[in-house]
């Protein structure tokens, strides 16, 4: 009996070992791994969908270089075992629609603190680097509006038209009314000239008249000089001539009884007739 019994222990025993180490190799198979599939993004992040890491490490995403992995633009840590959803921040943001690069890195020298180039090296599966590559689509702004967004950027750039209409009609009619205050400007420029022009005519008038007037108190004088002289001559005739005793009664002849008074009254008159005349047509050229 007991001999019977040691093959069914054996192969219970062996059965048992194979139990405990099945989990352990199937876990071995399955580490070291990289999920990601192209994505939305709004460029500021991206989010690997599954890391399977056989030891605590970073996921690590790169820029493309022509088909191959490029520069590092951003990292987050990741535990030993499945992961998912894992976010990375990327630093700087994508602009436009770009290639990527989802590499798993090991965290061997200081731990929590990425370093690469350095200790931190990506992981190896054989000579394969555990990575997968993908596509972020950046969305550009404003072309996924909602029709209520749509609705307020419209009203928006039509309150800014009428403003701005608004703003050149206001423009233009300042305009105008610049124009129209040039325009008087220029008119009254033009009678303050007219204006001069008749001022400068006046004086000149004026001056004129004022030599015609000081003639014609030249002439005056004159005139007056003359009349005083002819009554200094008519009073000489008038007076009575008184006879001396010893006189003669017949006086001798010696060219005119007024003397030389008589002689100059004809003189003055016909000078005074001709200044007279001078007057009179001075003041007919100027009238």
């Amino acid at each position: 009996m007991k001999n019977r019994l040691l093959p069914l222990w054996g192969f219970a025993l062996f059965m048992a070992l194979v139990l405990l180490v099945s989990p352990a190799l199937v876990n071995a198979q399955a580490t070291d791994s990289v999920t990601v599939a192209d994505q939305d993004s709004d460029g500021s992040s991206v989010t690997v969908a599954g890391v399977t890491a056989a030891a605590p490490g970073w996921m690590v995403i790169h820029s493309d270089d022509n088909g191959s992995p490029g520069p590092v633009l951003g990292q987050s840590a990741v535990p030993a075992g499945d992961s998912s959803d894992v976010v990375v921040a990327l630093d700087p943001p994508l602009e436009e629609d770009t290639a990527l690069w989802a590499m798993l890195h090991v965290d061997e020298g200081v731990i929590g603190e990425y370093e690469f180039p350095g200790a931190d090296v990506p992981v190896r599966d054989g000579t394969m680097v555990v990575m997968t590559p993908f596509t972020a689509a950046v969305a550009v702004m404003g072309t996924d509006a909602t029709p209520a967004e749509t609705e307020v950027m419209t009203d928006t750039a039509e309150a800014a038209l009428a403003e701005t209409e608004a703003m050149t009609e206001t423009a233009e009619a300042a305009l105008a009314e610049t124009e129209a205050m040039t325009e008087t400007a220029e008119a009254a420029l033009a009678e303050t000239e007219a204006m001069t022009e008749t001022a400068e005519a006046a004086l000149a008038e004026t001056e004129a008249m004022t030599d015609t007037e000081a003639m014609t108190d030249t002439a005056e004088t004159y005139v007056a000089e003359t009349a005083t002289m002819t009554e200094t001559a008519e009073a000489e005739v008038a007076e009575p001539t008184v006879a001396e005793p010893s006189a003669p009664e017949v006086l001798p002849v010696t060219g005119g009884g007024l003397g030389s008074v008589g002689l100059a009254l004809p003189a003055a008159l016909a000078a005074l007739s001709v200044l007279a005349g001078g007057v009179w047509a001075n003041r007919r050229r100027r009238g």
